[in-house]
C-alpha cells in the first residue's frame, strides 16, 4: 500500500498480492541489506506506515485483475493440541506424580486399616 496526494487530496494506492508468499526479489534484497547492518540505524517508526484519513478514504487498486483470494492452509489435525510440547510434558509429568502420590496414600490408609 502507498498513498499519493493529488489535486483532490490523499488517495490510498493498493497493489494486490497474487499469493500469500513474499516477493522473492524484494525479500532477498531486504535480507542482504539487513545482514550487512544497513537497517540498524532505522527508527522503528519507519517500519510502520500510518495514514490519517477524515470522513472517507479515496483509493485506487493498481492491479484489479489479480485475484487475492488465497486458500487457507490449516495445520489442525484430529490430534491437534494447542499447548506447546514442553507444557504437555509438564502436565503429563504432574499428572503422573499426583497419580503415584494417590496410590501411595491409599496404600498407607489401607495398611493402617488392616493393622
Amino acid at each position: 500500500m502507498d498513498a499519493i496526494n493529488d489535486a483532490d487530496g490523499p488517495m490510498l494506492v493498493i497493489r494486490k498480492k497474487p499469493a500469500p508468499v513474499p516477493d522473492t526479489i524484494l525479500s532477498r534484497a531486504f535480507d542482504q541489506r539487513f545482514n550487512r547492518g544497513e537497517l540498524d540505524a532505522i527508527d522503528p517508526d519507519a517500519w510502520v506506515t500510518r495514514f490519517h484519513w477524515k470522513d472517507r478514504i479515496r483509493y485506487t487498486i493498481v492491479n484489479p485483475e489479480v485475484d487475492s483470494v488465497w486458500p487457507v492452509e490449516t495445520a489442525v489435525s484430529d490430534d491437534f493440541n494447542p499447548r506447546t510440547r514442553t507444557r504437555r510434558i509438564l502436565i503429563a509429568t504432574a499428572a503422573a506424580m499426583f497419580a503415584i502420590r494417590r496410590r501411595l496414600q491409599r496404600r498407607r490408609i489401607s495398611g493402617r486399616n488392616s493393622a
